[in-house]
């Protein structure tokens, strides 16, 4: 019985990670970068319910959480054709979950 339970979990969790598969990188050429977006002020986390269908979000905090200057907001990916895209894509994910949590 824990062994069927544990093959689903593990099945559940590689499905999670199917939209980040290396061959898929690789064969687009494209790089994929993570990055975690840290609060620059002390905020309260709002709106962040709708953050949880977006695959390019993780870590996300509880509507309502309050987030102390410095501390983790959550974890963002991005993709782009070298890393300078990706880190430009990063940059700009970082700045709309500013302007969501400033809304």
């Amino acid at each position: 019985m824990f062994g069927r339970r544990n093959r689903e979990c593990l099945l559940q969790f590689f499905e999670w990670l199917r939209p980040f598969e290396l061959a898929r990188v690789h064969q687009t050429g494209s790089v994929i970068g993570k990055a975690i977006v840290f609060a620059r002020e002390d905020v309260v986390a709002v709106g962040t319910r709708t953050w949880l269908g977006d695959e390019t979000v993780r870590d996300i905090p509880k509507p309502g959480e309050p987030l102390a200057r410095g501390q983790p907001i959550c974890t963002v990916f991005a993709e782009g054709e070298n890393s300078g895209a990706c880190v430009e894509a990063l940059k700009r994910r970082a700045h709309d979950v500013y302007v969501a949590l400033e809304a």
